[in-house]
């Protein structure tokens, strides 16, 4: 029987590596583009720099604001799912006094509008348009990805000279525009790749606690034999108190 249980317990196993290998290999890396993703299309190397130089970057996992406030930064590299009614509010926002960084491969056709009529600075690969009585710092969103600052320093430099003449409260990474949503708690707000991760693993050390469990949850006859024996020092000690006592 416990050659059966064992061979069961092992094709389980097995199968959850095989899950894990099979289903996890495409998710195992953070989306391209953002803070959590180390590979060469990520942006961790800018977020780290930007932190070591005692920049305010903060990561929000919500969508923008209009109402927010004219002092923060708003970072937006490759976003998914940036609608025309949202760069409107963006641009609306932008001419009231705010400032952003808008980096992608396809700007959203009210952004290209007000870049297609208002001149620009050049600064290294980037673009600065004034737009009312705010700013927009623009280009391709390959320049700030980890292997091309690694390889051409530039753009992160742009990017430090400028957020240093804003002086901006907050500088916010909008990872919501990468799938990374609000949540009450840490597993429902990460991208669905990750929670199928999470739920394997729970389900391969599930697996391990049925295959394992009664020898984890198996007394070990050495306790007893301690507390046997430190019941019986206990007696054996009151015995000799009691007896000096009487002889006393």
């Amino acid at each position: 029987m416990k050659k059966k249980h064992a061979a069961i317990g092992a094709v389980i196993v097995v199968s959850i590596i095989v899950l894990l290998w099979f289903f996890g290999g495409g998710a195992s890396d953070a989306p391209d583009y953002t803070v959590f993703s180390a590979n060469e299309k990520g942006v961790s190397l800018l977020y780290d720099i930007l932190r070591e130089l005692r920049y305010p970057v903060k990561l929000s996992y919500s969508p923008f604001d209009p109402h927010s406030g004219y002092s923060d930064v708003y970072i937006f590299i490759e976003p998914e799912n940036i609608n025309d009614e949202t760069a409107e509010k963006l641009l609306i926002w932008v001419r009231r006094g705010g400032r952003i960084i808008f980096m992608d491969s396809q700007i959203p056709n009210q952004l290209q509008k007000i870049m297609n009529t208002s001149e620009a600075e050049q600064f290294g690969g980037l673009s600065y348009y004034s737009v009312g009585s705010g700013a927009v710092l623009s280009g391709s969103s390959a320049e700030l990805t980890n292997k091309n600052l690694m390889e051409n320093s530039r753009p992160g430099q742009v990017v430090e000279y400028i957020l240093h003449q804003w002086q901006p409260k907050n500088i916010y990474f909008m990872e919501y525009y990468h799938g990374y949503t609000p949540s009450d708690n840490m597993f429902g707000g990460l991208p669905e790749g990750y929670q199928l991760i999470i739920c394997q693993i729970a389900v391969f050390f599930a697996a391990l606690v049925w295959l394992y469990g009664k020898r984890f949850g198996k007394p070990e006859p050495y306790l007893e034999a301690d507390e046997r024996e430190e019941n019986e020092n206990v007696k054996a000690l009151s015995r000799l108190y009691y007896n000096t006592r009487r002889k006393q």
